[in-house]
């Protein structure tokens, strides 16, 4: 057979394998498939057209994921990022396609077949608000500013928080919906910045606690390795270029409304520093006495010099945010991934000794070397890995990424300005330890076991050797 025919039957075939899994496991006749076919705004815009829109005249907002949809993607999504919504924020749907339309970049050309798909999903949105408001027209408060809000996001930027958080909650929706986990908030308390709040503080409050109602719905479906691990963390405060502290009534609305919502999904991460607000700092160590588990604690005066010294701008260095499992990244103009492999110190430690070379050891010095030999051969073997990923095309991301359309790339392209590669240690003071005591134990002055003691007793669990076992611990 051709080869090339081959490769692409094999193309085909892949998301439908992962799909026949998924499928099985859902046990649902209602599952359904949105099948990538080298198109993905093409496979975005049929997603679009299929998701089931789940309204509810109860709730202020609305939210909803239709779980009963697949997403196939072939290769790997770079996902648990926190998207930049200033974006959606202070423009409109329009204003966005106009900014795209007419150029003849490539991404541009990308950007506005999104948005325009997008805009036609909104459609079909605010016709169903429409037809559950003359159910009922009484009982339908809520979803007459609903629709009311779908409405301007196509022709207008956001005017007040409420309007703000359903268009947050919105996109954020079509981040699960394609695939992508660990889909963080970012820093919420700036990009909503300027909005027009609700009259009282109380009213604020309620309001954001039905922000992170909806958040947390579908938690068993955002869930990544444990239950409630979903990523959705949403920062507050910060540091400026000019070395002054970013806070506003918002920062504290949102800790305060954490106190009285009391559940550890979504979570947030305050930014602190030694010249923020007391006041601030006291609320949050109120909010983390209670049990709640956050806010988590950043420390601007580490991290942003750390990130400077990695190649950051200075004002992208204070612009930051934090992935899913914290890992520190610039807001809005990164790209990256962690746990994309993990190099087990201790496995090396392992190996090591296991060696023949290892018995030839005559100075600690010797055993270092030889670690470190085999410490060097991991790691090449971790980047010949990592240079065999392919990336997943990501038109969602790459619309609310800075710099993709400066040099006219997808970020799975190299799009981002700033890139990074998470690799997970595992095991390190496990190693740490054990080449501790080799130097105690076999090379001190006066040592206490041979290295083949040590070998033969690693290699038979310090079965009949507890002596040796107990001396190690």
């Amino acid at each position: 057979m051709n080869s090339k025919l081959l490769k692409q039957i094999k193309e085909c075939l892949f998301p439908l394998r992962i799909t026949q899994r998924y499928v099985a496991n859902k046990k649902k006749k209602s599952a359904k498939i949105c099948f990538y076919c080298k198109n993905k705004n093409k496979q975005i815009k049929t997603l679009l057209s299929m998701i089931r829109i789940s309204l509810d005249k109860t709730k202020r907002f609305q939210y909803w994921i239709d779980t009963d949809i697949f997403f196939a993607n072939q290769y790997i999504l770079n996902d648990a990022l926190p998207p930049n919504f200033e974006k959606i924020i202070k423009y409109s749907i329009q204003d966005l396609i106009m900014d795209n339309d007419d150029k003849e970049n490539k991404i541009n050309t990308q950007n506005s077949e999104l948005l325009k798909s997008v805009s036609t999903y909104i459609d079909r949105i605010i016709e169903c608000l429409e037809e559950e408001i003359q159910k009922n027209r009484e009982k339908a408060i809520y979803l007459e500013n609903t629709k009311r809000y779908f409405e301007r996001m196509k022709e207008y930027p956001a005017e007040t928080l409420e309007e703000g958080l359903q268009r947050i909650l919105f996109w954020s929706s079509l981040f699960w919906q394609t695939g992508h986990t660990l889909v963080g908030a970012g820093r919420l308390d700036k990009v909503l910045d300027g909005l027009k709040l609700p009259d009282t503080k109380e009213e604020t409050e309620y309001l954001i606690m039905g922000f992170y109602q909806e958040l947390h719905k579908y938690y068993e479906y955002k869930s990544n390795s444990i239950l409630g691990d979903t990523g959705q963390l949403i920062i507050l405060g910060g540091t400026e270029n000019d070395g002054s502290y970013f806070s506003n009534d918002l920062t504290h609305a949102f800790i305060k409304a954490m106190i009285k919502y009391q559940k550890p999904d979504p979570k947030l991460l305050l930014r602190v520093s030694s010249n923020m607000p007391q006041d601030l700092l006291e609320l949050g160590l109120e909010c983390m006495a209670t049990g709640i588990g956050c806010p988590l604690l950043a420390n601007d005066e580490v991290i942003i010099p750390a990130l400077k010294e990695f190649g950051y701008l200075h004002e992208d260095a204070c612009n930051y945010v934090t992935s899913a499992c914290w890992e520190t990244l610039s807001y809005g103009k990164s790209w990256g991934r962690g746990n994309l492999a993990d190099i087990n110190f201790a496995k090396i430690l392992v190996d090591t000794y296991k060696s023949n070379q290892f018995e030839e050891c005559n100075s600690f010095e010797d055993i270092m070397s030889l670690y470190i030999s085999f410490l060097q051969k991991e790691i090449k073997s971790c980047l010949k890995r990592l240079d065999y990923i392919k990336w997943e095309p990501n038109p969602l991301m790459t619309l609310f990424t800075e710099n993709c359309v400066e040099i006219d790339k997808e970020v799975s392209e190299g799009g981002a300005k700033y890139h990074d590669y998470g690799i997970l240690s595992v095991g390190l003071a496990n190693a740490v330890d054990s080449l501790m005591n080799f130097r105690e134990f076999v090379f001190s002055e006066k040592p206490i076991f041979s290295l083949n003691e040590l070998k033969e007793a690693g290699l038979k669990n310090y079965v009949g050797r507890e002596t040796i076992e107990k001396k190690l611990a």
